[in-house]
């Protein structure tokens, strides 16, 4: 799952109706501008990654200063996994 900004909203809905399902294959990639005005589901989504339901979670804020290096090293980190998730 990739989303920005207020678009998490559906995918928690999705994430909620696979908790009780078999999938816990979910990988999640979600952007926005800032961590602190705008990652209003830090909390449910950190809670979901404790449960296990998101495998793999990983978010990058453009207006932050790490924004370029954290965006190229997460392609570059992952590159093996996102083509995975890409293809499937």
């Amino acid at each position: 799952m990739i989303c920005t900004g207020t678009g998490i909203a559906p995918f928690i809905g999705f994430l909620e109706e696979m908790e009780n399902s078999a999938n816990k294959e979910n990988y999640l990639i979600f952007g926005s501008k800032n961590r602190e005005c705008d990652f209003i589901y830090e909390e449910t989504l950190k809670e979901y990654v404790h449960k296990g339901l998101i495998k793999h979670f990983r978010c990058i804020f453009s207006r932050d200063n790490t924004f370029i290096s954290n965006k190229d090293k997460l392609i570059d980190e992952k590159k093996e996994l996102n083509m995975k998730y890409v293809q499937n």
